[in-house]
């Protein structure tokens, strides 16, 4: 009896969840995730590592992502692997500050 209780609940979950949108992120577009996820990693890092390949590649990787969302052809920079990690910072807060 308790496994059938437990099942319909479950089962009304799962009902529930599929028909109710998630309200934790209503009105933020993918822009401003980005810009929240960001900060996170800013607020994460030490002054050290400021310029590391590990923070860049952590920025990289949440702009990226949100640019291919955004734009399904969009491609990185040409002169991209080419930049110091200062460049790449410098132009990824660009995009953080807008």
């Amino acid at each position: 009896m308790a496994i059938c209780k437990t099942e319909n609940v479950c089962s009304y979950l799962l009902r529930q969840a599929r028909t109710q949108k998630v309200r934790a992120f209503r009105g933020m577009n993918t822009i401003n995730m980005m810009k929240a996820f960001m900060l996170l990693g800013d607020l994460d890092a030490t002054s050290t590592e400021k310029l590391s390949d590990a923070r860049v590649a952590y920025k990289e990787r949440i702009v990226f992502a949100t640019m291919r969302a955004s734009i399904p052809d969009w491609q990185p920079p040409s002169d991209w692997d080419s930049l110091t990690n200062g460049q790449k910072l410098d132009r990824l807060d660009k995009l953080q500050s807008v």
